[in-house]
């Protein structure tokens, strides 16, 4: 087994995967060749394999002093001399982009909701909604003139039941009104929560 500056060649090879792995993520498979005087030599770097196998490919494109070389810059790496190598695959060689899912938007009158980006806009002015407060409006504009209940609002917003009924709707009531005062940016904007007295809320558009 060879040495090179006191490392064998299995640990110089794990260190220079290492080293251009993060710049590989985009594509399965690395062709390489060599040209020159040197005709017919040609790996496959599948990066699913270990270290040890692409660096034994590799290796054997290259003449004795292209691997002393190529040892002496992983060394050189290691010790942090040198940057990681930036490789550059091909655009017909990268993965197909996943397609991303469509947002989950609704649009009623003036108001808009997105789900995915948290966002409430009314007028196209964004409403600064709190976290439990955006939970509760988006169970009711998603399940639209449908009643949810006290219950099904408290599991949606803490997912966990409080230790008194009147604790609960105490916070409930208190959620709804801010929300419904923070949509009424003017005098002239609907209610788009409606209480069912002893029920719970729905969205009433």
């Amino acid at each position: 087994m060879s040495k090179y500056g006191g490392q064998n060649r299995d640990q110089i090879w794990y260190a220079f995967i290492a080293s251009i792995h993060t710049h590989l993520s985009a594509a399965d498979k690395i062709c390489i060749g060599i040209g020159g005087d040197t005709i017919g030599k040609l790996a496959v770097l599948d990066i699913s394999e270990n270290g040890r196998q692409i660096g034994e490919k590799l290796f054997a494109l290259l003449d004795e002093q292209q691997q002393r070389s190529l040892a002496q810059y992983v060394l050189d790496w290691k010790n942090k001399r040198v940057d990681a190598p930036v490789i550059v695959v091909p655009e017909q060689q990268q993965s197909p982009n996943v397609a991303t899912p469509p947002f989950t938007e609704i649009q009623v009158d003036d108001l808009f909701f997105c789900l995915e980006e948290r966002k409430v806009l009314v007028r196209r002015q964004e409403i600064p909604l709190t976290a439990r407060e955006f939970n509760a409006f988006q169970l009711l504009i998603t399940h639209r003139r449908q009643v949810m209940t006290f219950e099904m609002i408290t599991d949606h917003i803490w997912g966990y039941d409080y230790d008194s009924v009147e604790n609960m709707l105490c916070a409930i009531h208190n959620i709804m009104s801010r929300i419904k005062q923070k949509l009424r940016i003017e005098p002239d904007i609907p209610d788009y929560i409606t209480s069912v007295r002893g029920v719970g809320y729905k969205f009433n558009k």
